[in-house]
């Protein structure tokens, strides 16, 4: 997509792109005239923004967070100021991982925006402390639209169920070991909706359901494969890490908005 830039002779710098590709442009009496097709197009004449040529566009920003560049960090946060009445979406991308925030996701305060960095849906790195190795499947059952996963041991400890009205339960991955390494990790089985271990058998019983992102019924892991649980990236707010954050801010309003900082919480990551 071509862009035009715009040049301030007051500042005596370049100031913004913007989405419209013209035929032609002309200055008359202090007016700004574009020319598209055959038309002719008079800026700034209504208080409709980002709208050229009746193709509505979105505002876009981005910025890059490289404090201590060489030094691997968490990006826990966005804070966004300035004047908008509703939040900008964030794309995120760090050398190690890629993120979003959500324009939904934000809470306003004392007229700032805030929001905790979600890592993308089903994204799995088995350095998170927030993935753990359960065990091997020693039996599975299915019973109608759940998956029952027999695990042997205790392994109950730090495993989050789903919550009735949210997807909120950890999520399961079947992995293949040779010895002591993990050789390769499967899709996305299904989450957490109950699990329990009862000391008669020393059986850990995890019931698998299915996760909205995934088709269909969940698929019995195999015997002897590594089950795998790890956090929700949507649902917990453990942050983004890499040596930098690229951030791309989009917003859909047509309004006039303004953003005049963007800040995140750091710190130094030890994983």
């Amino acid at each position: 997509m071509a862009n035009t830039i715009t040049y301030s002779e007051n500042l005596q710098g370049w100031t913004s792109f913007h989405s419209f590709e013209p035929d032609w442009m002309a200055g008359m009496n202090n007016d700004f005239y574009t020319f598209k097709n055959g038309k002719v197009w008079k800026h700034h004449s209504n208080e409709t923004r980002n709208n050229y040529y009746g193709t509505q566009y979105n505002s876009v920003m981005q910025t890059i967070f490289n404090v201590e560049a060489d030094s691997p960090k968490m990006f826990k946060t966005l804070k966004l100021k300035g004047k908008s009445a509703e939040a900008w979406s964030a794309d995120i991308v760090s050398d190690l991982n890629t993120g979003l925030v959500a324009d939904t996701d934000y809470e306003k305060k004392e007229g700032n925006w805030y929001a905790y960095i979600r890592r993308d849906a089903g994204d799995l790195d088995l350095t998170y402390l927030s993935t753990q190795g359960l065990g091997l499947v020693a039996a599975t059952a299915t019973i109608g639209d759940e998956v029952q996963i027999n695990i042997t041991g205790d392994v109950t400890k730090g495993v989050d169920v789903k919550s009735t009205s949210e997807d909120n339960g950890d999520l399961l991955f079947a992995a293949t070991v040779s010895g002591q390494n993990i050789t390769a990790v499967g899709p996305k089985l299904g989450q957490v909706k109950t699990i329990s271990y009862n000391p008669n058998t020393n059986l850990t019983t995890i019931n698998m359901v299915k996760h909205p992102e995934a088709p269909g019924a969940p698929t019995p892991p195999a015997i002897g494969r590594l089950m795998i649980a790890a956090k929700n990236s949507q649902a917990e707010s453990f942050g983004l890490r890499g040596a930098y954050m690229d951030v791309t801010l989009t917003n859909t309003e047509t309004e006039e908005v303004e953003l005049l900082t963007v800040a995140s919480e750091v710190f130094k990551s030890y994983q």
